[in-house]
């Protein structure tokens, strides 16, 4: 009888640390909507992610604003790509594909015509930062996300990336409710 103990406990620990483990990686992303029984919402319901899905919208929206696309950052990478340059090239390229203005032509080359371009880049630029750093970055990532992020992507993403270190929690729970298991089994005897 007690060899049957022997495999019992750590068997049925394992079982159940795996178990729990396992159910509690699932409720991190299920169930996606909240559920009710006679009006009543059922506790955890939704999963936490999706229950928190506005939450960690706004914390990557505010990460990413903060520490990947400051407005300093986009004043460099517009100053970098010389976007006056980029502008007068462009208004260079549309002026001589049209008949009518074509003749405009021998002004492109024209100082006052690149400094009037190159200022409106500089108050493009400006613009920006200032829209950056005003939030309003941060808020259309943030809408981003909550329109095209559904739970069930935020899942695959997040499964995606971490699959196998999720895998190596449930088989920790295993191996620590088969722990347990055989700690029970030294107190017993």
């Amino acid at each position: 009888m007690k060899i049957f103990y022997l495999f019992f406990y750590p068997l049925i620990g394992a079982l159940i640390g795996w178990l729990t483990n396992t159910i509690a990686i699932w409720m991190l992303f299920h169930p996606y909507e909240e559920k009710r029984i006679w009006g009543l919402r059922i506790p955890f319901t939704p999963g936490l992610i999706p229950a928190r899905i506005e939450r960690l919208a706004q914390e990557v929206s505010k990460a990413i604003k903060d520490h990947f696309l400051s407005g300093s950052d986009i004043k460099n990478i517009l100053k970098e790509m010389e976007l006056g340059v980029v502008l007068t090239e462009e208004v260079k390229k549309r002026i001589k594909k049209s008949a009518v203005l074509k003749p405009l032509t021998i002004f492109l080359d024209n100082e006052y015509l690149k400094s009037g371009v190159n200022k409106a880049a500089q108050q493009i630029i400006e613009r920006l930062e200032a829209e950056v750093v005003g939030g309003k970055i941060e808020d259309l990532i943030r809408q981003r996300i909550l329109c095209d992020f559904h739970p069930q992507k935020v899942e695959e993403l997040i499964l995606n990336v971490s699959k196998k270190e999720l895998k190596y929690i449930t088989y920790f729970g295993g191996i620590l409710g088969g722990i347990i298991g055989m700690v029970q089994i030294v107190v017993r005897i």
